[in-house]
């Protein structure tokens, strides 16, 4: 499938020499196709990310296409601390380089307000933490699939947090006897991470 990266040799030995299990693997890190190569770099700094003293679970990462430039990719890991606040750490991570650097850490949900009994705070997610969840579960769902390819990066990465994310996300694939499928799936993300998909047949273009 096109989703398969493999790591290399190098790196597998740096991931999993230490005597410790990490928590994050390669199924939760998502780049464009056409970054594929960069894959192995976005796992070591997840991994890197989870050796950070905050962060308890690196639970995905993701690269900012928009900030990636032909010198450095620009790599995002959402992690949740103890108190499973979720957070992200933005790193840049040079093209020719072996280690990562850390630009800076957001958390994705602001402190609670003071609410009325009657009140209760809503959870939001950004869409720059929303996108990379609908990837992974769409890859799932379309594990049994031939040769999908996604014809889309993140058509809008933001910080802003909502209550809700929704993207469209149109992808091709293809049947057992080789014949081109098009397909759309159609992926909600709410505030606690919920996500919801459906895929459907897409008109030819």
């Amino acid at each position: 499938m096109a989703f398969v990266n493999k790591l290399t040799a190098c790196s597998l030995l740096w991931l999993y020499g230490s005597s410790m299990a990490w928590a994050i693997t390669e199924s939760q890190v998502w780049v464009p196709k056409r970054y594929s190569e960069a894959k192995h770099k976005l796992l070591s700094t997840a991994v890197e990310a989870e050796r950070s003293p905050r962060c308890v679970t690196a639970i995905q990462g993701s690269m900012v296409v928009e900030k990636t430039t032909a010198e450095a990719y620009y790599f995002v890991i959402t992690c949740r601390d103890k108190n499973r606040k979720t957070y992200n750490l933005s790193y840049s991570y040079p093209v020719a380089g072996a280690m990562p650097s850390l630009l800076n850490e957001q958390y994705l949900f602001a402190p609670e307000p003071v609410v009325s009994s009657l009140q209760s705070a809503v959870p939001t997610i950004s869409a720059s933490a929303a996108w990379p969840l609908c990837i992974t579960a769409l890859q799932k769902q379309t594990r049994t699939m031939l040769n999908v390819l996604m014809l889309e990066d993140n058509p809008r990465p933001s910080d802003q947090g909502l209550p809700e994310q929704i993207f469209t996300i149109p992808f091709d694939a293809q049947n057992p006897q080789g014949l081109a499928l098009r397909y759309q799936a159609h992926c909600a993300v709410d505030g606690q991470e919920t996500i919801t998909i459906k895929i459907r047949g897409r008109a030819s273009e």
